[in-house]
């Protein structure tokens, strides 16, 4: 699946255009170190367009017991 940058999706922060995509590339490959997958990505980049960053988190629970 490819991912089209609209125009809507490049914030307004007074930079250029080339800019923006230099950050986007920059937190593309955060992405691939951190091994998230596509949809974990595009959270990410929709998250550094507001200005906040991820992280994965892994929780550990209590496996339920199945008397059955």
């Amino acid at each position: 699946m490819r991912y089209e940058l609209e125009q809507q999706d490049i914030p307004s922060n007074g930079g250029t255009d080339e800019e923006w995509l230099t950050l986007l590339i920059q937190e593309l490959w955060f992405c691939i170190k951190k091994r998230y997958t596509f949809d974990e990505t595009k959270i990410h980049v929709n998250a550094f367009k507001d200005g906040y960053t991820t992280e994965k988190v892994v929780v550990v629970v209590k496996k339920e017991e199945n008397n059955g």
